[in-house]
């Protein structure tokens, strides 16, 4: 049962990576924009899964549904990077721009917000304190659940 309940997380997790693809193409209306963000998602996924392995941590119920979650706000952290980086493309000064200029347009843009982008992490990790102080079996069991769902935040901050 544990098994199946774990495949079935499994699958959900990619078909939930597929429509989140398919809705950030919807949404930004950017085909460009919009495969960087869908491209950094499987990235995410992979680099938790990755350290989930150096550190000995198990792809349990859990585990993934920490996962599953992250998934929706590396969307939202990707869409508004992408967004504040085609604004500023679109400005008038900025049209048909190339090179190291491009780059620094990008940089700019993304340093622009990153302090709310950090601020909204933080505040969600911070959320999760309590849990961090459980103690038994219950701090066991769900000590997993915020560690896994924030791992792919830094990781998207990074990438991002």
């Amino acid at each position: 049962m544990i098994k199946e309940t774990i495949g079935t997380l499994e699958s959900a997790l990619s078909h939930e990576i597929l429509i989140s693809i398919i809705v950030i193409i919807v949404l930004v209306m950017n085909l460009r924009a919009s495969l960087i963000v869908a491209g950094l998602l499987p990235i995410g996924v992979l680099m938790t899964f990755i350290l989930m392995r150096l550190f000995g941590v198990e792809a349990n119920i859990v585990a993934l549904s920490g996962i599953a979650i992250a998934i929706g706000v590396m969307v939202d952290i990707g869409i508004v990077d992408v967004e504040n980086i085609l604004r500023h493309l679109e400005m008038p000064e900025n049209h048909g721009i190339r090179g190291k200029k491009l780059i620094s347009v990008i940089y700019q843009a993304t340093t622009e917000i990153r302090a709310a982008v950090v601020t909204s992490i933080a505040t969600t990790i911070v959320s999760f304190l309590p849990v961090f102080a459980m103690q038994a079996q219950e701090g066991n069991y769900f000590i997993r659940l915020p560690l896994l769902k924030h791992l792919p935040y830094f990781q998207h901050l990074f990438l991002g």
